[in-house]
């Protein structure tokens, strides 16, 4: 699952050109890597995800299980 962030992460620094002044697109590229590296850092997607399969299970629009990962999240 990292291995494709990593590539898109990869790709989108070494793409920067660092003498000529910042596009917007380099721009973006640095706050979307920014974003990125935060999530990896400090992000709860893996907890949630772990919580939201192990603990809650099925997640039928309706059902108990629907209920109980909208209220987790």
């Amino acid at each position: 699952m990292m291995k494709p962030y990593l590539l898109i992460l990869l790709i989108l620094t070494g793409t920067l050109p660092t003498a000529q002044a910042q596009t917007p697109y380099q721009t973006d590229s640095i706050f979307i890597k920014k974003i990125f590296d935060e999530a990896l850092a400090n992000g709860k997607s893996y907890e949630w995800l772990r919580v939201l399969t192990t603990q809650i299970g099925g997640r039928l629009s309706g059902s108990e299980g629907a209920a109980k990962a909208v209220t987790y999240t």
